[in-house]
This record gives C-alpha cells, structure tokens and sequence, in this order.
C-alpha cells in the first residue's frame, strides 16, 4: 500500500537536495545543472560504453579461435559429411520445416481472430 509522506517534516535533517532553485514535481526534484557537467558525463558514459563494448568483441573474438583450434579435428570431419549428404533425410527436414511454418502461420492467423483482426492469405 503506498502512502503519501508529503506531510512529514525532515525533523530537523538537512535537505539531500542543493541549495538554489530548484522545481517540485511530484515527489520528484529537478535541480539545475550545467550543461558543461551533463556533457562531460555523457562522455564518461560513451567512453565506458566503447570499451565495454570493445572488451565484448575481443572476448567473443577469443572464444571463437579457441573453439575452432580446439575443435579442428570435429570441424574437418563435419566438412566430410556434408560432402556426402543423404538426400533423403534433406526432403524430409524440407517438408517438416515447411509443416511447422504453416503450423504457425495457422495458429498467428487463429490468435488475431480472436483478438478481432480478420487477415486473410499474404499476397
């Protein structure tokens, strides 16, 4: 249950909030800054977030070689059978994919209905 403790007095505590002018809104305060201190902290935050970003890279770039290197032998071996597929097993992966895609198309189709949107087939 919320409560609204506007009335309650800081009791003698000072302010968190700056001395100066500032706005109440709701029981949130809007003090003013310099736009120098807002542009020097949306630096601070891209910065961070370029080498946040850059140390991602490097680590998934890292990962991937020691995977490939580590499974050379399991790689040069699935490269042979694709050399050689059976075709059988091909039509069937085709027709089962082409089963779930109208599965799906049926129930999206079914789930706006219901939701009183009418749609008719893709043209």
């Amino acid at each position: 249950m919320a409560t609204d403790h506007s009335d309650v007095a800081l009791g003698g505590r000072d302010s968190p909030l700056p001395e100066g002018p500032s706005t109440v809104r709701g029981d949130t305060a809007v003090v003013r800054v310099s736009k120098r201190d807002v542009s020097a902290e949306a630096t601070k935050r891209r910065r961070s977030a370029h080498l946040l970003r850059g140390g991602v890279s490097v680590l998934t770039v890292a990962a991937f070689v020691v995977l490939v290197v580590g499974r050379r032998s399991a790689l040069t071996r699935s490269l042979v059978r694709i050399g050689h597929p059976q075709w059988s097993w091909i039509a069937l992966g085709i027709a089962l994919e082409v089963s779930s895609m109208a599965t799906f198309a049926t129930m999206q189709r079914r789930l706006l209905g219901v939701g009183g949107r009418r749609v008719g087939p893709g043209r």
